[in-house]
């Protein structure tokens, strides 16, 4: 009989408790001797979990649940706090609080927030939060108003100052491709930039009106290549073919980047 334990500190990007039920999978790695070993825990509020009857390992470990996704990694590894990263095919809606008012500020209406769907709200409340934080040098005051929303990007009138404000801040934007964004009616896209993030980088791609110059810019949020951090790889998970915001509110929630709002599950 093992006599090792394994002890964990499981909650969710945010820290909170997560809802289970979760299953724990462990198998023996290497050569160590042992049998493969399931728990199941459901234990709602708790953070604070511990397998018994192990052998001194070590032990292929899997965390898995139908809310979150799977997280591996070694128990002879030390762990230490393991935060789960919702799934976004799990998530109903959001609930949002009272809109910050910079970001009312620039919205086309009053009222215009609440004739939303949840994806679309979200894509904006994530957005609002990376353009005001230090990764993105606060870039939010050049925003102006909104031109349109989509699932994954918002169109907005710029200020023409916002073109030097990105040349001129190396340390936290580069030059990007422009050529996958198409521009609005009436525009033409010539320069584009995004933050120098390893994931859920901030990207501006800036268009002028062909007939009177005002400036505009299809703002989006791209996951890049993801984040190994004992979950499986966040990559690019899609709705209709367009990235989903959920997704994003996770990457930015593993940063310890806040978007402001939950995501509800089923």
């Amino acid at each position: 009989m093992g006599t090792s334990k394994l002890r964990m500190t499981l909650t969710g990007l945010d820290y909170a408790p997560v809802e289970g039920p979760f299953t724990v999978t462990l198998r023996p790695a290497g050569n160590t001797a042992g049998t493969a070993m399931e728990a199941t825990f459901n234990q709602p509020g708790e953070t604070d979990f511990t397998v018994t009857g192990l052998n001194a390992g070590p032990y292929a470990v899997r965390i898995e649940s139908r809310n979150y996704r799977l997280y591996s990694f070694f128990s002879n590894a030390n762990p230490g706090k393991i935060r789960l990263a919702i799934r976004p095919g799990r998530v109903k809606g959001i609930l949002a609080p009272p809109l910050h008012p910079d970001l009312t500020a620039i919205l086309p209406a009053a009222g215009y927030f609440d004739t939303l769907d949840a994806m679309r709200q979200a894509c904006l409340l994530n957005i609002f939060a990376k353009a005001r934080h230090v990764t993105t040098a606060n870039s939010f005051p050049f925003v102006r108003t909104v031109l349109r929303l989509e699932q994954d990007r918002v169109f907005c009138r710029v200020a023409p100052e916002i073109l030097a404000f990105l040349e001129e801040t190396p340390a936290r934007f580069e030059k990007a491709d422009k050529t996958l964004h198409k521009p609005l009616k009436d525009y033409k896209i010539f320069k584009s930039f995004k933050s120098r993030d390893d994931h859920a980088n901030i990207q501006f791609t800036l268009m002028r009106h062909s007939a009177d110059g005002t400036m505009a810019a299809d703002i989006d949020i791209d996951e890049a290549s993801g984040i190994r951090h004992g979950l499986e790889v966040l990559r690019n998970q899609v709705t209709g073919g367009k990235t989903n915001p959920y997704q994003v509110h996770q990457l930015l929630r593993l940063t310890e980047l806040d978007p402001g709002y939950e995501l509800l599950l089923r």
